[in-house]
């Protein structure tokens, strides 16, 4: 348990200064100061027209943000693998 523990601690320190989470931060900011890309996305979920949609993909930021937000995913992807790791190599066994 102790492990497991001490890998989150870890884990929440890089996290902090991880440049995937701050580019999605970044992103996410320049995203919701364009207030055109903004009204374009409130849109598109009011009607779900497709040529909205289309109109939004095309916008460069939005398509930024996409990216970081699936860099982020891959690294949420990376973080499980490794704590189901070390859960089922006993890190997180009481016993230990």
């Amino acid at each position: 348990m102790d492990q497991l523990i001490n890998y989150i601690d870890k884990l929440k320190l890089s996290l902090s200064n991880s440049k995937v989470i701050t580019n999605l931060v970044n992103c996410k900011k320049n995203v919701y100061k364009n207030k055109d890309l903004i009204e374009l996305v409130k849109k598109y979920n009011d009607t779900k027209d497709s040529k909205i949609r289309y109109e939004v993909y095309k916008n460069k930021e939005f398509m930024r943000y996409k990216q970081c937000e699936t860099d982020v995913n891959l690294l949420i992807m990376e973080i499980n693998n490794r704590l189901k790791i070390i859960s089922n190599s006993g890190g997180c066994n009481e016993s230990n």
